[in-house]
């Protein structure tokens, strides 16, 4: 999968230290959440340089080749493009060059061979938020003390793996959309992959707390 990140002739990109989620969200450039902001606007209200006269100038500044399908919106702070691919990876990327400056894999952090993330990782402070697919990896005779669906923590700087809540026990959850942050908190529905068998036990749409590695509540829908 080739990965395009598109510029205007010569624009530079100014990388930025970002201290906390609510003060990135302002920096021009940035898309910290998967719909951009809390209210799911998927606009950039910074962004001064495209518009509707220069736009057909736009041209590729780099392509990076990825080891599977990227499905995902990046997200992008001040100095690097987060995204997942279908081949298990997750990745950072210098927004300037196209270079990698480390991938990690997700199968690695939940255990479950062949295991992806395919949602926007949310950038919270310096810790990328991102829920994996491991309901399409258990079955009913997993271990019930590992079975379930992941929410991850990364070090945004390093791929480092911060933390892991499993925030869901049913061996079919997974987490299929882009956590949203709001203050010290993630939140993420709980979706199944229970459509597969003929007996179905999944309760979903279970939104959780996990920036904290702590489940703080469910709420079935």
């Amino acid at each position: 999968m080739r990965v395009r990140f598109w510029v205007i002739g010569l624009a530079v990109l100014t990388a930025v230290s970002i201290a906390t989620a609510a003060v990135a969200a302002n920096e021009p450039g940035s898309w910290l959440l998967g719909g951009q902001n809390s209210s799911n606007t998927r606009n950039q209200p910074s962004e001064a340089t495209i518009n509707a006269n220069n736009v057909s100038n736009l041209a590729p500044k780099w392509v990076l080749t990825t080891a599977g399908d990227v499905s995902a919106t990046p997200s992008v702070d001040g100095s690097r493009v987060y995204f997942p691919d279908s081949a298990g990876w997750l990745y950072a990327v210098d927004r300037a060059t196209g270079a990698v400056v480390w991938k990690t894999s997700i199968a690695a952090a939940t255990g479950f061979a062949g295991d992806y993330a395919r949602a926007t990782p949310a950038v919270a402070g310096s810790t990328l938020v991102i829920g994996a697919q491991s309901g399409k990896f258990e079955t009913p005779t997993t271990d019930p003390s590992i079975a379930g669906g992941y929410v991850l923590g990364y070090n945004k700087n390093t791929g480092a793996l911060r933390w892991k809540t499993r925030v869901d026990t049913h061996f079919s959850a997974m987490i299929t959309q882009s956590a949203m942050i709001h203050g010290n908190d993630a939140y993420v529905g709980v979706a199944g992959n229970e459509e597969v068998y003929v007996n179905k036990t999944f309760n979903g749409g279970q939104p959780y707390h996990a920036v904290r590695s702590a489940e703080a509540w469910s709420s079935s829908t």
